[in-house]
């Protein structure tokens, strides 16, 4: 609880899609439970779209 709201998840994702890209990704998939809401937050705030949810799990789309 002591590290969110300062941003670090979001300088993690935005590394990871930077070298994503680098790699070549059109796309990248992400996948969390229904209930970490928190890190939907970070997936919605850093520009990735709901694609589905189902069995307890949500699914997120980011093209890159």
């Amino acid at each position: 609880p002591e590290f969110r709201g300062k941003g670090y998840a979001q300088k993690l994702m935005r590394y990871a899609i930077d070298e994503l890209k680098k790699e070549g990704a059109s796309i990248i998939t992400l996948v969390t439970r229904t209930e970490n809401h928190a890190a939907q937050a970070v997936y919605k705030k850093m520009g990735f779209v709901q694609t589905l949810e189902e069995d307890g799990y949500v699914y997120f789309d980011l093209k890159v």
